[in-house]
């Protein structure tokens, strides 16, 4: 049973799953769940099955990757409407926290329409000049 539960793993999650889900040995035959708070003890694979598909620790997962890269799950066409305020992916065209459900709701669709009606401008170019420094150090290279 234990070499199935590990095949499912695998099969589940590829074959860093341990990595990925924090999954470390506790030095006997069992396993410890770096990632969840109370570090709950699996003494089997088939625990560790049950516990990495469970809801708390999938938004465990969730959290951190959420926290490494708040625009991984925002659009390109859309992350320019986008910024990041305490943590959190915000609409600027809406001023909500930006997820999957906002980005398809039809206030946020028609207010991508016409951003600038609702105060978005978009970035400056960027200059077409070298920076005065820069051009300081070009003019005395010309002299040389």
């Amino acid at each position: 049973q234990e070499e199935a539960d590990g095949l499912r793993l695998v099969q589940a999650y590829g074959p860093d799953w341990h990595t990925r889900h924090g999954i470390i040995s506790d030095g006997s035959s069992g396993y410890i769940c770096t990632k969840c708070p109370r570090h709950p003890q699996l003494d089997a694979l088939g625990r560790v099955l049950v516990h990495v598909q469970s809801r708390s620790h999938q938004n465990r997962l969730w959290d951190d990757a959420y926290a490494s890269d708040p625009y991984a799950d925002i659009p390109a066409d859309q992350r320019q409407f986008v910024t990041v305020r305490c943590g959190w992916a915000r609409c600027d065209l809406c001023d909500k926290v930006c997820d999957a459900n906002h980005l398809i709701s039809s206030r946020h669709r028609q207010r991508v329409q016409c951003p600038e009606a609702y105060g978005w401008r978009p970035p400056p170019p960027p200059p077409l000049t070298a920076p005065l420094a820069d051009q300081g150090q070009q003019q005395q290279q010309q002299q040389q």
